[in-house]
């Protein structure tokens, strides 16, 4: 038992070494490149944010997965403490500006790109997302096993999905997003999880798709005792100014509201002073 202990051990401080070094690069690129700092929430570039360009660039060429450029744009939104097992999979993805920049850049570097053809694909991008607000979100279930004598075994709850809402504080106002509902799996193992490739099932998926991560990957048989949901939101900004330093977004539905903070510029209003490197901003975004 010790030394398989000692190995997790060993696994989870490689996991962290990893995380740190990734945040650091991007923190010094963005420094270094002098990025835009003041990009509002409604304001889409008419071109690729230069420094996260170069971000995406260099995660390319040194082989990271596209998946390690999420950096402060993915948040997870549930805990340990009422739903354990599941707090790590419970997440919600901001597909902003910064990001799609990042991962133009990557797949520039990748697939060695044109300009021309860079700047056809943040086109198609702006035609889509000008004046709006997308997210992806990952909902789960797991059955719970009573641990203790006093709890009750309970098996998943195969409707959560259907009984969550969700609200945007934007500019004084809340907004309700138009939600599209993108996949529904039934699994036996969480990685089953990762060969979902949101992507694929955007409307603007033709520019944002690795030649290489082009193709769906869904399961052949529905089998298991564990849910998941992927879901789109999208929340129309048009005619709104909102220059506060961050959103909130509420999720309504476990019994507590969850509430999440997206930053418009996190290394600016939010320096290097992370709780946690594996969960970014876990103890913010996490509050009841």
């Amino acid at each position: 038992m010790i030394p398989s202990r000692n190995k997790k051990v060993q696994e989870s401080y490689t996991i962290q070494c990893h995380i740190v070094f990734v945040f650091c690069i991007s923190f010094i690129f963005s420094s270094v490149l002098n990025a835009k700092d003041e990009i509002g929430f409604d304001d889409f570039p008419i071109s690729p944010i230069n420094a996260e360009l170069k971000i995406g660039n260099y995660f390319a060429e040194k082989d990271y997965l596209i998946q390690d450029l999420y950096f402060f744009d993915k948040v997870n939104f549930s805990n340990r403490l009422d739903r354990p097992g599941e707090h790590k999979y419970m997440e919600m993805i901001w597909i902003s500006p910064r990001l799609l920049s990042r991962w133009l850049g990557y797949i520039q570097r990748k697939e060695n790109l044109s300009d021309l053809e860079l700047k056809h694909r943040w086109n198609m991008l702006s035609e889509y997302c000008e004046s709006k607000l997308l997210f992806v979100v990952q909902n789960v279930s797991f059955p719970y096993k009573a641990k203790m004598s006093f709890d009750i075994n309970r098996p998943a709850d195969s409707l959560l999905n259907k009984k969550l809402t969700y609200s945007l504080l934007y500019n004084k106002e809340t907004l309700r997003p138009v939600v599209k509902d993108l996949e529904a799996w039934k699994f036996r193992k969480e990685e089953r999880m990762s060969d979902f490739q949101w992507w694929l099932y955007q409307p603007f998926s033709l520019a944002i798709s690795p030649k290489n991560m082009s193709e769906k990957k869904q399961p052949m048989f529905q089998l298991g005792d564990k849910y998941v949901w992927w879901s789109l939101l999208e929340f129309d900004v048009k005619g709104s100014k909102n220059r506060k330093k961050y959103i909130k977004m509420e999720i309504d539905g476990f019994g507590t509201k969850r509430k999440l903070y997206f930053y418009s510029n996190p290394k600016k209003y939010l320096g290097l002073k992370v709780p946690s490197f594996l969960q970014p901003f876990q103890k913010e975004n996490c509050k009841k």
